[in-house]
């Protein structure tokens, strides 16, 4: 053998080693991804924007926020009597518009919301609380869309919306 030949046997097998190496990182970090609510995370490590206001300055009327008689912009949030988070939210003009995040009292996460012009509208997942997700859902313009729900077998539960009030109900379909 050629010390050519050699050192292009030494590449291929380099080159190999390094693909087989993304390959396994690549199915570790969906695993990883699994197993990690993400959601739950953005709760755990909330901030509150330095102008957040306490709502307890504000006034609801017909579901629309008000501060000093004005509709509300901004972060909107409440504490428990311990001090820590009860609940944030995001307004525009006075309707809950953007992430709204609830808490228990030992500040372990309890709920994640969006909302659009006043209207439940994305992701709304909720968790009991030592820590098991509770519902999974998906709502749009208020309506329920869709669930993220496993049954405790691991199959899917599936949903059948009513063909009446686009609303639906889960429904087991077993191992399919």
């Amino acid at each position: 053998m050629t010390m050519d030949y050699k050192i292009v046997r030494l590449i291929g097998r380099m080159q190999a080693i390094i693909l087989l190496c993304i390959v396994i990182s690549g199915f570790s970090g969906l695993l990883y991804a699994q197993y990690v609510d993400e959601e739950k995370l953005v709760l755990q490590h909330y901030k509150l924007p330095k102008d957040a206001l306490p709502d307890s300055l504000m006034v609801e009327k017909d579901s629309v926020l008000y501060l000093k008689g004005k509709p509300f912009t901004g972060t909107a949030f409440s504490t428990y009597d311990n001090g820590k988070l009860q609940h944030a939210a995001i307004y525009k003009d006075g309707w809950k518009h953007g992430a709204m995040y609830v808490w228990y009292p030992d500040g372990k996460p309890q709920l994640l919301s969006n909302y659009r012009n006043g209207h439940l509208d994305g992701r709304f997942k909720g968790w009991y609380q030592f820590g098991a997700v509770i519902y999974d859902l998906v709502m749009r313009g208020g309506r329920y869309n869709g669930d993220q729900l496993y049954n405790a077998d691991a199959t899917r539960a599936e949903t059948s919306p009513e063909a009446d009030d686009k609303t639906g109900d889960v429904v087991d379909k077993g191992n399919d």
